[in-house]
């Protein structure tokens, strides 16, 4: 009870549950993302890969939900304690980040997932449009780069110096923001080239085995 009372011990106590979700989150995001490396190598959606799928998303799920009750709790902490230290652009800027990565947890629940298991023992390349896998690999970078961002957000330490902590927070975002949208075209293109070259060696294992049975000379 005298711990909970000691409210500098308390406030420490939830940002070390706040560090472990963070952990816990870019642990499951990289893993999310081997997977789904893996995947576009194969080409083939197995049921194995996507447990694996099913079992990444659940942790970072769970990562999810864990930072954003220690964020809200360590919001009503700050106000009872430190109320200036609500104007901390970093603490704002996570704050947004893991809004970006819950609204693409939804995404995934409800569109990458969904995909995934009507694929299951085919091609992931076949059988979906350019778009639609432009969209899995999309939320595969968006996840990897959100949670990359937060952690170096952890480590960050600003002394504002009379700069306005939104200009801070803006230039924060602006970053975060540039950050996505040059994952997401590498991504694109990574993409795309990994389909053309899985559709070409489909289409050379097709070419020898019309060799061998006597089709082609």
């Amino acid at each position: 009870m005298e711990y909970l009372v000691n409210t500098m011990e308390f406030g420490d106590a939830i940002l070390l549950a706040h560090l472990v979700g963070t952990i816990f989150g870019i642990c499951a995001a990289y893993y999310f993302d081997t997977v789904l490396s893996k995947l576009c190598n194969t080409g083939v959606v197995t049921r194995r890969i996507y447990l694996s799928f099913r079992h990444a998303v659940k942790a970072c799920t769970f990562a999810t939900a864990l930072l954003w009750s220690t964020s809200l709790i360590y919001i009503s902490y700050l106000a009872n304690v430190r109320p200036e230290s609500l104007t901390d652009p970093v603490f704002w800027a996570k704050i947004t980040i893991t809004a970006v990565i819950s609204v693409n947890l939804l995404l995934i629940s409800n569109v990458a997932m969904p995909m995934a298991a009507k694929r299951i023992g085919v091609s992931i390349f076949g059988g979906l449009t350019n778009i639609q896998q432009d969209i899995m690999i999309a939320i595969g970078a968006i996840s990897g780069i959100s949670w990359i961002s937060i952690v170096v957000l952890g480590f960050v330490k600003l002394n504002l110096n009379g700069q306005d902590s939104m200009t801070v927070y803006g230039s924060i975002v602006l970053v975060y923001t540039a950050s996505l949208a040059i994952g997401l075209l590498l991504s694109k293109i990574g993409g795309h080239v990994i389909r053309r070259r899985f559709l070409h060696r489909m289409e050379q294992k097709k070419s020898n085995h019309r060799r061998i049975a006597g089709y082609l000379p």
